[in-house]
């Protein structure tokens, strides 16, 4: 089984209103099989992290048995945490950082963390974002209505 997880998030503003949006996609092959999922988190007032987080963990839920995934995140804060060990480290803290402050969202990422853990997760180089199925994600997104 072949899994792909495309998490891309984007801010809106009007004069009245920020929302900020992160949108997953998931393609999986199994046995030559293409199934594929999609879904989107909109919050008002909130940050692109923490939206991007809330999509991961959505995304993440839909499992019901260990994967090896392949993530493609274009949050560069969430692509550092994982990236360079900050979760685990985070994790081994209980979600207090080195200066000793609560990390930011500290809820999501251990919805986040928790989920992850049957998973074999594989990041995909920030490079590859813009690929076919990046673009993918938003004709599905935008075609549903849900834009």
């Amino acid at each position: 089984m072949a899994v792909e997880m495309f998490i891309q998030d984007e801010e809106k503003c009007t004069s009245q209103k920020k929302e900020v949006q992160a949108r997953w996609y998931i393609r999986t092959v199994i046995k030559g099989q293409v199934f594929e999922r999609d879904g989107i988190v909109c919050l008002r007032d909130s940050t692109e992290q923490r939206a991007s987080l809330l999509a991961l963990r959505d995304a993440l839920g839909r499992f019901n048995k260990a994967a090896e995934i392949k993530l493609y995140i274009s949050n560069s804060h969430i692509r550092a945490a994982m990236n360079n060990g900050w979760l685990a480290k985070w994790q081994e803290n209980n979600f207090i950082t080195t200066k000793g402050d609560s990390v930011r969202y500290a809820s999501e990422w251990q919805q986040v963390s928790e989920l992850l853990k049957i998973h074999k997760v594989v990041m995909a180089p920030k490079e590859e974002l813009g690929n076919r199925y990046s673009n993918e994600l938003r004709r599905r997104i935008n075609a549903s209505g849900k834009d």
